[in-house]
């Protein structure tokens, strides 16, 4: 057997390992500089990107090798398939069997019409995703996720696979104390090899089938060329300057797969964008329930790269932009040209189909190298390989489309009568994605008559990603963001994004009106003297909103304050609010966002009309899933909703509602989601959204003959707005200004839902060696299993300062070596003994511990 050192992937592969190897020092032994391993967490991998030990350039290279393992899994049966077809052609002329030589492969390159045929037929090529963010992190700091062919997080098997790679240099030490640098590379480049043998059962090493890959590589470049769908490796960041480097080095990871040319370089994208891209184009031509067919039937979408896609850049000050053009249009040659390849396999970059004049052809390639370096805004009008690629276009078209429709069925609905009023809604964009973003949906927000009013946009040289902003800003310092307007008038609107544009809160300044709604409630209602309710509930305010007498409001366990409109509170205070001075905000989060689009479903299928049926009927669920960390007063007033809808709204008798607690982690919430009929989830901190189950919805509809329903119709357009694969801040955004407007509610009114208990979560610092002996409870991590003493004395804790409200956990981090602790309880005192006896306590075990 041949020795995988003398493969020709062995030889491109080794440098560039040792290239990004975390550093270390040799004196007899080799020692890391960072002795621990990373984990792959709920969002990727995220490291410092300037730290010494280099542990951030080993993962996105080893991301970059796995990236494009994954997609030539995924789409290597080309290969096999024209293997087959030579075969047999083989077979009939009675030209024997050899058929390794490259040259029919060459033919199908160019032949696309006959792969076209052959991708309807029997192939299924896929598009995999690749995104550098470290989401909410300071600015110095970045992180990559790679996005599956679902367009959803990987699984926990290739979650393995990335820790073992990253991983590998500090495990092989450990058992080999003595070795080389060159022994750590060559267990490193084995794993992979064995990792292919496994996943794709390919032997990378076998000259003939890395060669195959390149031959893969060039088949579906051509495709692309000549198809609306393409396929590709999609790589996208945020803001972060350290993107185009580590950009670099994923790319230089592919080529050392041999894949060059299906590589879409996407470049600025929200990292919710991008998961939906890889779900669309994997799922376009799959009769896909959860896809519009009208819009897809329709073609009202941007599907390629275009000359002019990069000019918003102009609007902005960012250090990178002629990096991000010539990265986007792929103007470095390196990027698509293998140097390997021979001259008689002819890689043009231009489409097969399409003439092009070749003195033009000769001036522009003059005038791109030329001006490349010099200035931004040369034309790309004939840099035809543009074609090959797709662009985020595809998501604001669509989006913006599916909007269109779902607000034509709703004023349909509703004879017209939403209500609507022109306003001004201040948007933290972070200095993140969003800021560049956010105006490709300027369309909907003319509909919704909104004027989007950005800060914290990439303004000047001082614009510092997620610094003093952003929604974990204002979650954690529960302060409003830096640069917010001086005045501002009672009850404005703020929302706030994270750096990848994945959550979003709502905040509002509501001192003055706050006061003066206390002193109304005071007289008109002298008997309530609990200042500290298990939780506030408006019936009223449900009763408009859902527009009947069903929900019956007699329930001695809530305090009902008497409602008064917005217009009267306002007439006490008509004068600006000074946010110099004022900085207490009200924030909704992410369980006031849950409460928000509960009601509006709960109000869309009130309104539908049904009969007793005759026949026994399945039901569908409604799964409402929070984590540890979500307040109990939201709790408390998701079990009142349901408990009185149960009783009164008829419908409800068919739907069951759940409210189901997980691990901490999009990934667990969305796990759960998915298996429901309708899944609604959202962290704290703002992250999440609705999935729906189309299938189940169609046979449950059926059941009770609605399909046809007018209601039920929009329900379903109303959820399959939300974005399918993950947690998204602007369509969230879009969801929350219609849902404000359907109900007939005010940011006060949405505000007053619920009053949360105090609570608050402060990280300790912890030795990785003790982390590992703290084990939450496995499903919702409410308390540890492990050691159970430590978790006794926390119970002592809680019982002691606030039996009946108090609630206290501690979690270690899933991405450092943190002990996160969280405290509630029903007053701020409370909550702040609990937390500091806790904190207390759990230094105290650390220090017992080392």
């Amino acid at each position: 057997m041949k020795d995988f050192k003398e493969s020709q992937f062995y030889k491109k592969i080794k440098p560039c390992i040792e290239k990004y190897m975390p550093k270390y020092t040799n004196e007899g032994q080799i020692i890391f500089e960072h002795p621990h391993e990373i984990s792959y967490g709920n969002c990727g991998y995220r490291e410092k990107y300037n730290s010494s030990s280099c542990d951030l350039l080993n993962a996105i290279n080893k991301c970059g090798i796995f990236v494009g393992l994954l997609f030539i899994k995924y789409n290597y049966d080309i290969i096999f398939k024209q293997t087959e077809k030579k075969k047999k052609k083989n077979e009939n002329n009675g030209d024997g069997d050899d058929y390794d030589d490259g040259n029919y492969y060459y033919m199908c390159e160019k032949n696309y019409n006959n792969l076209e045929h052959d991708y309807n037929e029997f192939i299924k090529m896929k598009n995999i995703g690749i995104i550098l963010t470290a989401s909410h992190n300071p600015h110095d700091e970045n992180g990559v996720k790679i996005i599956g062919v679902d367009g959803k997080y990987i699984n926990k098997r290739y979650e393995n696979y990335l820790i073992d790679l990253v991983n590998s240099h500090l495990r092989y030490i450990k058992k080999n104390i003595y070795c080389t640098c060159d022994d750590i590379i060559n267990n490193i480049i084995e794993l992979i090899i064995d990792i292919f043998k496994k996943e794709i059962h390919l032997d990378i090493s076998d000259d003939i089938i890395y060669r195959n890959i390149t031959i893969l590589d060039n088949i579906i470049y051509n495709y692309n060329i000549h198809n609306k769908i393409k396929r590709n490796i999609c790589i996208g960041f945020d803001t972060r300057n350290s993107n185009i480097h580590l950009n670099n080095i994923i790319i230089e990871s592919l080529n050392c797969l041999n894949i060059y040319k299906c590589i879409n370089n996407i470049s600025y994208i929200t990292t919710p964008c991008m998961h939906f891209l890889i779900y669309f184009l994997n799922n376009i031509n799959e009769n896909d329930q959860k896809l519009n067919k009208q819009i897809i039937e329709q073609e009202e979408y941007t599907i390629h790269k275009k000359d002019n896609d990069l000019s918003y850049l102009e609007n902005f000050n960012l250090q990178n932009k002629k990096y991000v053009y010539n990265l986007y249009y792929s103007i470095d040659d390196h990027i698509l040209i293998n140097d390997v390849f021979t001259k008689n396999q002819t890689l043009t970059k231009q489409p097969l189909n399409i003439s092009i004049d070749q003195e033009k052809k000769e001036k522009e390639k003059e005038k791109k190298k030329k001006n490349s370096h010099e200035n931004q805004n040369f034309s790309y009008t004939h840099i035809e390989h543009i074609y090959a690629y797709n662009s985020d276009q595809i998501y604001y078209d669509y989006f913006i489309h599916s909007f269109e429709m779902l607000y034509s069925y709703i004023n349909k609905l509703f004879n017209n009568n939403i209500m609507m009023d022109v306003e001004n809604i201040y948007v933290d964009c972070s200095n993140g994605i969003a800021s560049l973003k956010i105006d490709k949906f300027q369309q909907i927000f003319k509909i919704l008559k909104k004027n989007i009013c950005k800060f914290n946009c990439i303004e000047g040289e001082h614009s510092i990603l997620n610094y003093e902003c952003g929604a974990e800003y204002v979650y954690r310092k529960q302060q409003p963001p830096k640069n917010i307007p001086h005045f501002i008038k009672p009850n404005t609107k703020f929302c706030t994004f994270d750096g990848d544009a994945d959550r979003i809160l709502y905040f509002f300044f509501p001192q003055e009106i706050e006061e003066n709604k206390k002193h109304i409630f005071n007289q008109k209602n002298e008997n309530n003297q609990n200042k500290n309710m298990d939780c506030i509930i408006n019936c009223d305010m449900i009763y408009n909103m859902i527009y009947n007498n069903n929900i019956n409001c007699n329930n001695n366990n809530f305090h009902t304050p008497i409602c008064h409109s917005e217009k009267e509170l306002r007439c006490h205070y008509d004068n600006n609010i000074d946010t110099s001075k004022n900085k207490h905000i009200a924030i909704l989060d992410g369980p006031k966002i849950i409460c928000l689009f509960f009601l509006c479903i709960i109000k869309m299928l009130s309104h539908i009309k049904i009969e007793e049926p005759k026949e026994e009927i399945s039901f569908i669920d409604i799964n409402i899933i929070h984590t540890a960390y979500t307040n109990s007063a939201f709790i408390n007033y998701i079990n009142y909703i349901k408990n009185n809808i149960l009783v009164n709204i008829h419908i409800f008798k068919y739907i069951d509602i759940n409210i189901t607690c997980t691990k901490t982690g999009m990934k667990y919430l969305d796990t759960l989601a998915e298996k429901a009929s309708i899944g609604i989830f959202f962290e704290p901190n703002g992250h999440g959204t609705i999935y729906v189950n189309i299938n189940k919805l169609h046979t449950w509809s059926l059941s009770l003959n609605i399909y046809n329903d007018p209601s039920f119709i929009v329900l379903q357009k109303y959820l399959l707005f939300f974005n399918q694969t993950v947690g998204d801040a602007f369509l969230d955004f879009i969801a929350i200004e219609l849902s404000l407007s359907l109900l007939n509610i005010t940011i006060n009114e949405w505000n007053n839902f619920y009053t949360p208990f105090p609570s608050l979560y402060i990280n300790v610092k912890c030795p990785n060696h003790i982390l590992t002996k703290i084990k939450p409870h496995p499903e919702h991590e409410k308390y540890l299993i492990e050691p159970k003493e430590l978790q006794n004395y926390i119970n002592q804790i809680v019982n002691t300062v606030d039996k009946k409200h108090g609630r206290c956990f501690i979690r270690p981090s899933g991405t450092e070596t943190l002990l996160r602790i969280y405290a509630e309880a029903e007053t701020q005192q409370k909550m702040k003994d609990i937390l500091d006896k806790a904190q207390k306590c759990v230094l105290h075990y650390i220090q017992h511990m080392v």
